[in-house]
């Protein structure tokens, strides 16, 4: 029987997820050199070199960084959304994003047009030879997240010596078949523009501007003057993923519910991507892996060899052909489960392991080669249950709500007795009708059939992107569990076992409440449920590329203070805030206006905890803070709520 209620997941057309990929040359449409739109943004240049110096070639950046925002040694603006998630097998780990989604993670206004940017510094082209530079990259449209549509398109532009910017050349998504593909393209770049030796370049991609669609991956970009910019000649051997996580079924999970649990928790095995750039075979060393909590310094696998040989896995790992290598390698630290156990006997609820990959290839010459050799990956134990890394690839929604209420429901299990006490999920912001969207919050026990051991009341999504001011593709959204009849805060209790967490669909409308979806989490494709109105069916029945995790987390009893996210209006002057300066290094201060006097602010690093209280008035001193994102809660002497991120940059 045809479903009434058709879900959609928005990244899937039907390609083989787990094949080997190619990485094909684009012959680029040349157009004529010309200079830029005329409703682009201004002609004359606004980005200057910020370290006074222009750069020497070669120029590199693979974007093998956390981000999220791009180098600030290599790049002038922050628009688009560096990542390790959204490319689908990208040749270095770490890809540049561009959507409709601006630096403060709102969408774009006035429809149709321009929408991110990205500015390379000054580059010292003086003495390079012309008819051998180049600047080469590879791009990919879609991959893991929302593929452009085909008036949508991804601009390179070059600054001449009057600061004018010039077209080189623009691509659509109908040149980009593949969508699980990059493809690799270089533009000469001609004298004209290696006079003054303030070379620059920039990508501008057009998009509908409503939000985290519309996407294009950049990678591997260089700029150098050599052998004709062959793509198979470079002597890099990149890491293409992050570790796989170490626990079996979660990526984050409650330490109370993992402790005495280690045989079922963790995984027996450790998986490895890389990327071999030369058209010859590259030698590695055997490298190591390490998981570690940084905090105690303890480490439950202690430099254990990560690329192995014969008898002990089947191909020589560390004799690598042209293109990709995928292994999934044994541990071999025979007590690596009881050592978990053993070192952290006495632990709090409140941990962040580091799973690190190494290795070293003596033939890489750019600091950027070698910055791609190592990848990590964390782990935390915090008071939350979590399948997804925290990105959406992509999102679920009902395409149409009417009738009776569609559902979609989580399975999770506890090792232990506990309580429920609040919900994270991701609401990506696509449309602006996504706002007016109805819903309830669904808890269920074991049996999806039997009643629900609590519903919430009739809510509309709050979107991070306004309240945190951050890109949507990263904002979680929490809400404090509330009594029906109170209103007050209030928690269900959970016995050990199984219990489901999920949502209703309310409102009738052509699209329903659009929810993250991870597709690096395949192992949780068998915990997501649907309803059809009348009955509940497996979600990978209902369409086999539902591959992945719903981002919807259970909130448990834990010594975390629990604030659900605010609706803040922006639009109010008297409710703005501005943090300055973002990045800060050793002092962040809050300027606002005057329904804030008298309020205070709390910060909080990334996993939860408080670190700093004080007056809205009185600065902040970060200077003891290690660098990373951390988030600001400002809070009215009436109790009005606004959450800023912030990015603290130390030495």
């Amino acid at each position: 029987m045809v479903l009434r209620y058709i879900l959609a997941l928005f990244i899937i057309y039907s390609c083989s997820w787990y094949e080997l990929i190619s990485q094909p040359v684009l012959e680029p449409l040349k157009s004529n050199l010309s200079l830029k739109d005329p409703d682009l943004k201004s002609n004359e240049d606004q980005n200057y070199n910020r370290s006074g110096s222009a750069a020497s070639i070669p120029w590199f950046d693979d974007f093998s960084y956390p981000g999220p925002y791009p180098n600030q040694i290599n790049w002038s603006d922050q628009d688009v959304y560096v990542n390790g998630t959204l490319g689908f097998n990208p040749v270095s780990i770490g890809v540049a994003t561009f959507d409709g989604i601006n630096s403060s993670g709102i969408p774009y206004e006035g429809g149709y047009g321009y929408s991110d940017t990205l500015t390379s510094e000054s580059i010292d082209l003086v003495s390079a030879n012309p008819t051998s530079t180049y600047i080469t990259f590879y791009l990919q449209a879609g991959g893991l997240s929302f593929r452009p549509e085909s008036e949508d398109s991804i601009i390179l532009q070059f600054k001449d010596l009057f600061n004018r910017w010039f077209t080189i050349n623009g691509w659509s998504p109908d040149q980009f078949p593949s969508r699980d593909s990059f493809y690799f393209i270089q533009e000469q770049i001609q004298s004209v523009f290696h006079a003054g030796g303030d070379f620059k370049f920039r990508f501008i991609n057009k998009s509908d501007n409503e939000g985290m669609s519309d996407c294009w991956h950049l990678d591997y970009v260089k700029v150098a003057e050599e052998f004709g910019a062959n793509p198979s000649r470079e002597t890099d051997l990149a890491f293409v993923y992050s570790p796989d996580p170490f626990l079996l079924s979660y990526r984050s999970m409650p330490w109370h519910h993992f402790y005495n649990f280690e045989d079922s928790e963790l995984r027996d095995t450790y998986a490895i991507s890389l990327f071999n750039h030369n058209n010859v075979n590259m030698q590695a060393d055997s490298g190591f892996y390490r998981i570690s909590e940084p905090a105690t310094g303890k480490a439950p696998i202690e430099l254990e060899t990560l690329l192995e040989l014969p008898p002990l896995v089947p191909e020589n790992q560390r004799d690598l052909s042209p293109g990709y290598h995928f292994f999934n390698n044994a541990i071999k630290t025979q007590d690596f489960k009881t050592r978990f156990h053993a070192l952290f006997d006495d632990a709090d609820e409140q941990l962040v392991f580091r799973k690190t990959y190494i290795f070293t290839q003596p033939q890489e010459s750019l600091p950027g080669f070698r910055r791609n050799n190592l990848v990590s990956d964390i782990t935390r134990f915090s008071n939350y249950f979590a399948y997804d890394d925290g990105s959406a690839e992509s999102g679920i929604q009902f395409n149409y709500g009417g009738g009776t209420n569609p559902a979609i429901a989580i399975q999770f299990h506890t090792n232990v007795n506990d309580t429920l006490k609040g919900i994270q999920i991701m609401f990506p912001h696509l449309a602006e009708s996504d706002d007016r969207q109805e819903f309830t919050f669904v808890v269920w026990g074991p049996d999806l059939f039997a009643t629900p051991l609590y519903e919430s009341k009739v809510m509309n999504p709050i979107f991070v992107s306004e309240t945190l001011q951050t890109d949507s593709i990263q904002g979680i959204t929490t809400f404090v569990l509330k009594s029906i009849e109170t209103g007050r805060d209030t928690s269900i209790y959970i016995p050990k076992g199984i219990f489901h967490l999920g949502w209703k669909q309310v409102n009738v409308s052509e699209r329903g409440l659009l929810v993250g979806f991870d597709l690096n989490s395949p192992f949780a494709e068998d915990k997501n449920y649907y309803f059809n109105g009348s009955s509940w069916s497996p979600l990978e029945e209902v369409s086999p590329f539902f591959n992945g995790a719903v981002i919807m987390r259970p909130i448990v009893t834990s010594g975390l203070e629990l604030i659900s996210t605010p609706s803040v209006d922006l639009s109010s002057e008297q409710n703005k805030l501005q943090v300055y300066p973002n990045p800060a290094s050793t002092i962040l201060n809050i300027s606002h206006g005057g329904d804030w006097e008298g309020g205070s602010y709390i910060l909080y690093d990334s996993f939860g905890k408080i670190l700093l209280r004080g007056p809205v008035d009185s600065p902040i001193l970060t200077g003891n803070l290690q660098s990373g994102l951390y988030t600001l809660l400002v809070s009215s002497a009436d109790n009005k709520h606004q959450i800023t991120k912030t990015i603290v940059l130390t030495n």
